[in-house]
């Protein structure tokens, strides 16, 4: 009750450290203090002592002001109770982008994907970040919404579509629908757009000539995207791969990595033929040196890549 707010701070502190609990019914008052610092030190106060029913006591500030709101939403978080959902639903409709998105992230972390109507709306928000929040919240509570999900695939703004093909890697994957709605996303240079692409490509791409196709330029990219794109095609039907244009894009990204790696042979085990091995010998001489070299750097990796090289010269 001290005039001081340092030393009304200073007081919360000391009571946690000595974990008084009983002190809890003088603390509560202070949820209300003029000054924020000791009105945070009272939230932690109430979250580190074990309140026996705390809801009671923080339900009442979803209505305080801006830092009780936020003070109140984190203590709900980290409390992990489903049955404050109703409580936190009509701040979906706050003008206050940043309430929305804190908000959003509690729902998510709570698991109640009943929500899924209240949330359907806030696609036609202007804000951006609320666009991000809302979709990391659909992923995190599997909340099936294909039409403005496609929308935000091609939405303008990088987090929104990163966002997006996070969502869509985590639901419905192998959704066919998806295909026409991403392969222009191998050609987006931005962030991680075109290895997410790849990697939802792996799913959903599956039987279609067209996904190959799409993939095959990005031979010639990078190498952590010439990898990846070697180990989505690698699981694709050996028929379709060899009556593609495949083989020449493939050589010449072998010549320009340094290392073999497994899924480069599972690849050319499925495709080749008689005739590629003339272009392919030269390649695998110079690179045979520093696979075999792994036996001594990485024993893991040498035995790992041993059966599909052997695989690949018998055939």
């Amino acid at each position: 009750k001290h005039q001081d707010a340092t030393k009304r701070f200073q007081a919360i502190r000391n009571l946690i450290l000595v974990e008084a609990n009983s002190s809890l019914a003088h603390i509560i008052p202070l949820l209300n203090d003029s000054d924020s610092k000791v009105r945070h030190a009272a939230f932690l106060a109430l979250e580190l002592l074990e309140h026996p029913n705390p809801l009671d006591e923080i339900l009442p500030f979803l209505k305080g002001t801006q830092d009780q709101q936020g003070y109140a939403l984190d203590y709900l978080e980290k409390l992990h109770k489903a049955e404050v959902t109703p409580q936190l639903l009509p701040f979906l409709t706050s003008k206050d982008a940043k309430l929305k998105i804190r908000t959003l992230e509690v729902l998510g972390s709570l698991g109640n994907s009943e929500i899924a109507p209240a949330l359907r709306p806030l696609f036609k928000d202007a804000e951006t970040e609320v666009w991000v929040a809302l979709l990391k919240t659909m992923t995190q509570l599997k909340i099936e919404n294909f039409e403005e999900t496609m929308m935000a695939l091609n939405d303008p703004d990088l987090t929104v579509r990163e966002a997006a093909l996070d969502y869509h890697l985590t639901i419905d994957p192998e959704n066919k629908v998806l295909i026409p709605n991403i392969t222009n996303l191998l050609q987006d240079l931005e962030g991680n757009i075109q290895l997410k692409t790849i990697q939802l490509l792996k799913r959903c791409g599956q039987g279609e000539p067209s996904v190959i196709e799409a993939l095959i330029p990005l031979l010639q990219e990078r190498e952590e995207l010439y990898f990846e794109t070697v180990d989505t095609l690698s699981t694709f039907d050996a028929l379709l791969l060899k009556n593609s244009n495949l083989f020449p894009h493939l050589v010449t990204g072998l010549e320009a990595v340094p290392t073999l790696k497994p899924e480069e042979v599972i690849l050319l085990e499925k495709i080749i033929t008689p005739a590629h091995l003339p272009a392919l010998f030269e390649i695998f001489s110079k690179k045979l040196t520093s696979i075999f070299q792994n036996v001594y750097d990485d024993p893991k990796t040498y035995q790992a890549m041993s059966t599909p090289i052997i695989h690949f010269f018998k055939q």
